[in-house]
Order: C-alpha cells, then sequence, then structure tokens
C-alpha cells in the first residue's frame, strides 16, 4: 500500500508536509511505514491486518483535516521527512 499526494507536488513542501504527518500518525498508531509503504504479507494475520486498517483510518482522517487547515504544519510533531521525487524514463526495452 502506497499513498502519494499528486495534486500537492506543485504546492511547494504540502506532499513533504503531508508524508510526515501520515507517517508521524500511523507510528502513533503502532504501524511503521517506511517512505509511505506498507508491506501485509502472511506473517500478518486478521488481527494485525485490522489494526493496520484503523490506523490508516485514523491517520488519514488526521491528514485530511490538515490539509484543510490554515497551516497543516501545526499537526507535525516531528521533523519533515523529504520526500524523494523522481522522474520516471523508459528504458529502450520498453519503448
Amino acid at each position: 500500500m502506497y499513498f502519494k499526494f499528486f495534486d500537492l507536488e506543485a504546492e511547494g513542501d504540502m506532499d513533504m508536509v503531508l508524508h510526515t504527518l501520515l507517517q508521524q500518525e500511523l507510528a502513533r498508531h503502532r504501524v511503521i511505514s517506511v517512505k509511505g509503504y506498507v508491506s501485509v504479507c502472511r506473517a500478518h494475520d486478521e488481527a494485525a491486518q485490522a489494526r493496520i486498517v484503523a490506523a490508516y483510518t485514523r491517520a488519514l482522517r488526521t491528514v485530511a483535516a490538515a490539509m484543510t487547515a490554515a497551516d497543516p504544519q501545526e499537526y507535525l510533531e516531528v521533523p519533515r521527512i523529504p520526500v524523494e521525487r523522481r522522474t520516471v524514463v523508459p528504458s529502450e526495452k520498453q519503448l
């Protein structure tokens, strides 16, 4: 699972703020996300999967509130995490 804030890339570092906020809130609810990824695997039983879904639900509610706030950065309690921006260039094999 991966979240990308597409429409916000043109708005300065707002995507960085929201990515950081998402990771902050997931960690608050005991879900660790690296660069916005969460990999659910067979080691996660139904209870663990339910906790992940509940954590995302709570975290995304906070992100949604921040998106409508005058200053979304006020929601951050941790330093901003840089968002890696890459331009995908097709290889010769893909052309």
